[in-house]
């Protein structure tokens, strides 16, 4: 059995850890729109 100290996050702890992986998610995306950008489809008239 492994004695020590256990970690608890409080609320304001997940929240924070929330809106990190939030942040990091929406970054990921914007630097995958970057690198492969749709090709502009031209309108005929």
């Amino acid at each position: 059995m492994v004695m020590g100290a256990k970690y608890l996050p409080t609320i304001k702890d997940q929240r924070l850890n929330l809106r990190f992986h939030q942040k990091q998610t929406a970054l990921a995306k914007a630097k995958k729109s970057t690198a492969a950008p749709a090709p502009k489809v031209s309108k005929k008239k």
